[in-house]
């Protein structure tokens, strides 16, 4: 009897030493892991921390010129000189503000012709009128432009302010075409042509020098007579010369500083001060990114806060895809525009081909509207 007891009470000893032993196990897995959870967390926290100091220059310059973008008035090249209200412009000058309805109806009859009995009919919606009217012209005091809403919202007339380079003067050979033997366009085209030709890529017509922002020489030249320095520009394409005194004025304003920098995209052919811009613009994209994700693990620790967190993701969530998919379609709505704002009409087949008696708008920078494109 005793026997059998204490060994029930030795078999007892051993399942809850066993439990035990098990729990502790159990307890110690579950602290390791909390310790790496926690590790892991530290580490986010702290990248995101210095990161957010590292990086702080870029943030702000993206951000200051994000918003100047949408106000070239403040600090800007535009110099707001006059506002007039739609009463204004209704009284003084006795303005009637286009029917977009109307103008809709009276473009489908040119189209049909016959006088609107053809084939096309209205769908999708009611017609509304995109964009400013403006029209341009250089006063005494500069260069000025004159834009109407037509939708209601008054006017204004802005001037471009001076860059204070206008009256800088320019060397002799400013804007002069020279050809060198050194450079030898044939053969560059020929290699073109031929790695076109390799890529699979069959030209319909012959293959032209792209102009646009093509490679150019840049080097400093002295004057011999007075001393004077020029920082000299050889488009190697184009063959063009251009110069700017060495010393003179940039042209930059505060507004075309940054707005400048902000724009500045695509690494560079070769290394340097522009290229490890653009390896910091990346950096700073791809941070960004990793501040959202991180932004969100932080939160998702702070257990009081979950549920205002959700909402506010699923706000968030439907702002952005009601503001995202408006703006993009706003901008797809009509044909595919080239650089420059202008649609391209090359090709089409659509309603009233070769009718058009209008011709397009010409862009400018004095044209905020037109050169939204650029």
């Amino acid at each position: 009897m005793y026997g059998q007891y204490h060994a029930n009470d030795t078999e007892s000893h051993l399942l809850i030493l066993t439990d035990k032993m098990e729990s502790e196990k159990t307890e110690k897995s579950q602290r390791k892991s909390k310790r790496a959870r926690n590790r892991i967390l530290k580490v986010v926290r702290r990248t995101h921390m210095y990161t957010g100091l590292l990086l702080l220059p870029w943030v702000i310059l993206f951000g200051i010129s994000g918003v100047l973008f949408n106000h070239p008035e403040w600090f800007g090249p535009l110099d707001v000189v006059s506002k007039f209200s739609n009463r204004d412009l209704k009284e003084g000058y006795s303005l009637v503000l286009p029917d977009a309805e109307k103008i809709a109806d009276a473009v489908v009859a040119e189209i049909n012709g016959d006088g609107g009995s053809g084939r096309f009919v209205r769908t999708g919606g009611g017609a509304v009128i995109e964009g400013a009217i403006a029209f341009q012209a250089n006063g005494s005091s500069g260069a000025a432009t004159a834009t109407i809403s037509p939708n209601g919202h008054g006017a204004s007339v802005k001037r471009i302010k001076s860059t204070g380079d206008d009256g800088e003067s320019k060397p002799g050979f400013h804007g002069s075409r020279i050809e060198v033997a050194e450079y030898d366009a044939k053969a560059y085209e020929s290699v073109a042509k031929a790695l076109l030709e390799k890529a699979g890529v069959d030209a319909v017509a012959s293959i032209e020098p792209n102009r646009r922002g093509g490679a150019e020489v840049r080097f400093q030249i002295e004057s011999p007579d007075d001393g004077q320095k020029w920082n000299v520009v050889y488009g190697l394409v184009s063959g063009e010369v251009v110069a700017r005194d060495a010393n003179g004025s940039n042209g930059l304003t505060p507004y075309s500083f940054v707005t400048r920098l902000h724009k500045t995209h695509h690494y560079p052919d070769r290394k340097s001060a522009r290229w490890f811009w653009t390896l910091i613009a990346d950096c700073t994209g791809f941070t960004m990114v990793f501040w959202g994700i991180s932004g969100a693990m932080m939160w998702w620790q702070i257990k009081p806060s979950r549920v205002i967190g959700i909402g506010g993701l699923a706000l968030a969530a439907v702002i952005a895809g009601i503001v995202f998919t408006g703006t993009i379609s706003n901008h797809t709505f009509g044909p595919p525009q080239k650089r420059g704002g202008q649609p391209s009409a090359k090709g089409s087949d659509g309603p009233g081909k070769g009718k058009g008696k209008g011709r397009p708008a010409e862009s400018s920078p004095l044209n905020p509207v037109l050169s939204r494109g650029r």
